[in-house]
């Protein structure tokens, strides 16, 4: 059976039921679940169980769109378990828990996750508050299944905006008097994304063309995805995108994308910039860090580069973007209205250092104005 999902705005995506694997320790809030999705015309629940072991068990070879996962109780097993079931696929997941950003960020880099996020459990009326979250829960299923599995000619299709308030002081902001680059100015752009970073990069290097100054990338991604995920984006990109190596050239007409276990940074030479990978100390709760590559871009390249800050939770990123625009560089964020989630833009506009706010497709529209000529 096909059905119409992901909400009113987007009956141009017909997909098969979304396959659901419920993954929760608490019988009333597992029921709550359950019985919501079981009526749901766009999902289908492999099962909905205590345990990773009894859930991979239950599931045997059907492989779920999408998990939803409190992770209060599992083992080095389940891990393996996990890890075994899935191995080459990466599920995204929706985590519902009280534990905290860090260690759910540590959690999905054990499961081999590229893409979750996290709805925060309630500690008493069980069953009233999780029915409350019911709503949420569907934007965010909506937006993880979206960003890992969505087709390129669906990357435009709307969030339901029914649901997501838009603040007015976070509205569309363009600056119209945008610096111009020298014609013989070396340049760069850098861009930092985490969660629903997949598909916001793919939806952007995918329509710049070999005429784009350098691109350099960190998202917060485990090292044993990065170089696959840098190989799927050129498959879909006119530009050449790699995983970065340490002394590359930056080139016109290409992106390099961190590697998951390193910092990236760049060094001014002659004739341009090389990369230089160093490091694996976490910095703001990350590795690559968006704020390191950031601030290597600021000292090294000034007035010549961009600074993009795309959706993700937390700040990685905010004080760096504000020290490219103190260094003379244009900087840009995605909007709310189009991030899943509106984190690291918002405390980079809160710190000052945003000169533009754009919704997702609108982006590449704005960087190739920084074209050669």
């Amino acid at each position: 059976m096909v059905t119409q999902c992901f909400g009113k705005n987007s009956s141009m995506v017909e997909r098969e039921k979304i396959k659901l694997l419920v993954i929760e320790p608490n019988a009333l809030i597992r029921q709550t679940l359950n019985k919501y999705f079981i009526k749901s015309p766009n999902y289908k629940v492999i099962c909905s169980v205590s345990t990773i072991k009894i859930a991979l068990e239950k599931a045997k070879n059907v492989i779920p769109d999408i998990v939803v996962f409190d992770c209060v109780d599992y083992t080095q097993d389940d891990i393996l378990i996990w890890e075994k079931k899935f191995e080459g696929v990466s599920v995204p997941v929706l985590f519902f828990s009280m534990q905290s950003e860090e260690k759910l960020f540590k959690l999905a880099t054990l499961l081999r996750c590229l893409d979750w996020m996290k709805i925060d459990k309630p500690d008493r009326n069980l069953e009233r508050e999780t029915i409350g979250l019911l709503p949420k829960f569907e934007e965010l299923l909506w937006n993880l299944v979206l960003s890992s599995r969505v087709p390129i000619k669906y990357f435009d299709v709307a969030r339901p905006t029914d649901r997501m308030p838009y603040p007015n002081k976070f509205e569309r902001v363009i600056n119209s008097s945008i610096k111009k680059w020298g014609k013989n100015t070396a340049k760069i752009i850098s861009i930092g994304a985490s969660t629903g970073g997949t598909t916001a990069l793919l939806n952007i290097l995918s329509k710049l063309p070999k005429t784009t100054p350098g691109i350099l990338v960190v998202i917060h991604m485990p090292g044993r995805f990065t170089g696959a995920f840098a190989k799927r984006l050129n498959e879909h990109c006119q530009i050449d995108v790699f995983e970065a190596q340490d002394n590359q050239e930056v080139k016109m007409g290409q992106a390099l994308v961190a590697p998951g276990d390193r910092h990236l940074r760049i060094q001014r030479t002659r004739t341009g910039f090389i990369t230089n990978l160093a490091g694996s100390e976490l910095q703001n709760g990350h590795c690559p860090s968006v704020d390191v590559l950031f601030d290597s871009v600021a000292a090294e390249a000034g007035g010549s580069c961009i600074g993009v800050l795309l959706t993700g939770m937390g700040k990685d990123g905010a004080m760096g973007l504000a020290k490219i625009h103190r260094c003379g560089g244009i900087t840009l964020v995605q909007d709310e209205k189009t991030s899943v989630v509106f984190g690291m833009a918002k405390s980079a506009i809160e710190l000052g250092g945003v000169q533009n706010i754009l919704p997702l497709n609108e982006i590449p529209e704005f960087l190739k104005q920084s074209r050669y000529k």
